[in-house]
């Protein structure tokens, strides 16, 4: 199970707080289509590649040993708190939670599965294991002394490792529209430098095409690295790095052949202009989008462009757990 012993930002509360503490793990997915896995040891699961879905159930386990509950309980067991799972998807806001054990609580580990409806969410959610304090604490302890126990209902008192679950291919959706293809970038007359990581081409708007230096022969294995320790981490890092800009480019491409034609054509591109980015395009003519593209005006543009992706992305979480590492 996926355990941190780090606190992070423990002095930022103002009553004790036990920090990354709570083990969480991926147990089990099953979907109404009757595809299901057994998953371990991984915060990251992918159903972007699974047939059309409506609902699905995803169990996760969640761990607090009895040091933690000490340190943010001054009762005995059992102890007035739940450990939950705080859901959140970027791309259109939506948050909810599951109550994994609670609201009396002793150490342990539980299990509990959390109800996934396709519609509802979009591209990646991210998943956060919290232990809560679930009844008022009427006052401190007699002789107590140093940061004062939480008291009101609802309060954080620890939390652990985020996983993260991509429900659909941020690029492509349902549809896998986006081969990616290792090649060798040295080789003439490749339009890439050698020195690249990636290279989208687009020579054929209706065919995309993501290719992966091979000649950076370490690339494949990192990013298959699943892992939530330090590999793992820095891999998703650079993942959602790479894939910001990435994503930044198919929109601004999106925009600009919408801008020449007037109308969609391609499904990514719809996707791009109404999903990805529709903050930022939805409503708006070509007409339109030929002036946010012009000169004057793309600077501007490019930096919404770049605000939405990143908060689709969330590659600010990702650089904070490699940060926790203290590597």
């Amino acid at each position: 199970m996926s355990t941190n012993s780090g606190h992070k930002r423990v002095d930022a509360y103002p009553y004790r707080y036990a920090g990354e503490v709570l083990g969480f793990d991926f147990v089990k997915y099953e979907l109404n289509t009757g595809a299901s896995q057994s998953l371990g040891d991984t915060l990251s699961l992918n159903l972007a590649s699974e047939e059309t879905w409506a609902t699905g159930e995803l169990t996760v386990e969640v761990s607090v040993t009895q040091h933690s509950l000490n340190r943010v309980f001054p009762s005995s067991a059992p102890y007035d708190g739940a450990l939950v799972v705080v859901a959140y998807c970027p791309t259109n806001h939506h948050r909810f939670e599951t109550v994994v054990e609670g609201p009396l609580l002793t150490e342990g580990t539980y299990s509990n599965t959390i109800d996934l409806e396709y519609d509802s969410i979009r591209g990646r959610v991210e998943l956060t294991p919290l232990l809560v304090r679930t009844k008022k604490l009427k006052k401190q302890p007699s002789g107590h002394s140093g940061p004062p126990f939480a008291e009101r209902v609802g309060r954080k008192l620890a939390h652990g490792i985020s996983g993260h679950l991509d429900i659909d291919d941020p690029l492509g959706g349902r549809s896998k529209n986006l081969p990616t293809i290792p090649r060798s970038f040295a080789d003439a007359p490749f339009p890439a430098d050698d020195g690249n990581m990636w290279y989208l081409q687009l020579t054929d708007p209706a065919k995309p095409k993501l290719f992966i230096n091979s000649d950076h022969g370490f690339l494949q294995s990192f990013f298959e690295d699943e892992g939530q320790h330090s590999r793992g981490r820095i891999r998703q890092l650079v993942v959602d790095l790479q894939g910001t800009q990435i994503l930044t480019q198919f929109v601004l491409q999106a925009a600009e052949l919408y801008a020449i034609d007037g109308e969609t054509r391609f499904d990514w591109q719809d996707r791009m202009l109404t999903d990805v980015c529709s903050d930022v395009f939805e409503g708006k003519t070509s007409e339109e989008v030929s002036e946010m593209l012009e000169p004057g005006n793309l600077s501007d543009t490019l930096n919404s462009i770049t605000t939405t992706v990143q908060r689709r992305r969330a590659p600010h979480e990702s650089l904070e757990r490699v940060l926790d590492l203290n590597i």
